[in-house]
């Protein structure tokens, strides 16, 4: 399988590319032709393009939760998919998304809705389909893995907080077990992981957002030691997983490769 990172917040060799807070991967897996995620704008268009890889003639187009960062570059590419994209999102997808700020509420979601998707598939439970395995409902296993309240659901005038419900992450079969790619991990990257073995799969790689940003060191160090007990092939986090945060895996992460707008990692 070939992972091509169209979008993320960081710029690697290819000046040619532009980046943005926003992840978007392109995956070329078993002959099929996959998007997960979009980023937060055009800018997947223009790098998609730049990149040689196509749109236009996409099997899946998957998105990990309703954010804008992961699925606003969706009104973009709607008009280039194809009349057999089949576009997967989790439950709760389009629920309305804010986050809290100093002077109130910011819209922190998508701008479209069910009507501006063709093909859409709400997924609510764990879903098998080829050999990708979409993901979804993930549990809780730990104490140290905490959602910022900050994140809030916008429910019958009221504001709630957002346990990312919708969330999903995506499973490809590879040798005795799976890579995993994650969009945001909202609900804690070692949750979803724990979830995921907890359902019967070995996890040999792991790609995409891993939400330490911002995290306490207990969390940062937890999450380490986590990852490190699974002996994977390879390990990639980026986009929300903290700049800080990507430096110190580097060094103490086994088998860890950096990512940005560009990276090419095959498997």
């Amino acid at each position: 399988m070939i992972i091509t990172t169209l979008v993320e917040n960081s710029i690697g060799e290819n000046n040619e590319l532009s980046n943005e807070h926003g992840l978007s991967f392109y995956i070329e897996y078993n002959n099929k032709n996959i998007l997960f995620d979009t980023g937060q704008s055009s800018i997947v268009l223009t790098n998609a393009k730049k990149m040689n890889k196509s749109l236009s003639d996409l099997d899946y187009l998957f998105m990990s939760h309703g954010h804008y960062d992961h699925a606003g570059g969706f009104v973009y590419i709607a008009p280039k998919l194809s009349d057999e994209t089949q576009v997967f999102v989790g439950e709760g997808f389009f629920n309305p998304k804010y986050k809290l700020i100093e002077n109130g509420y910011k819209a922190n979601g998508i701008n479209f809705n069910k009507n501006n998707v063709v093909n859409l598939n709400e997924i609510s439970v764990t879903t098998e389909l080829d050999d990708v395995v979409i993901f979804k409902d993930f549990d809780k296993f730990n104490d140290f893995e905490y959602i910022p309240s900050k994140f809030k659901l916008k429910i019958d005038n009221e504001y709630i907080l957002d346990e990312f419900k919708d969330e999903i992450a995506l499973g490809l079969k590879y040798k005795d077990g799976i890579v995993l790619i994650v969009g945001c991990s909202h609900i804690g990257i070692v949750n979803i992981m724990t979830s995921v073995i907890e359902q019967g799969y070995n996890i040999k790689a792991v790609i995409g957002g891993s939400h330490l940003v911002n995290s306490n060191e207990e969390r940062v160090r937890k999450t380490i030691d986590y990852i490190n007990s699974l002996k994977m092939d390879l390990v990639s986090f980026c986009h929300c997983s903290g700049l800080d945060n990507i430096k110190r895996m580097e060094k103490e992460v086994n088998n860890f490769v950096v990512n940005y707008t560009g990276k090419i990692i095959e498997l």
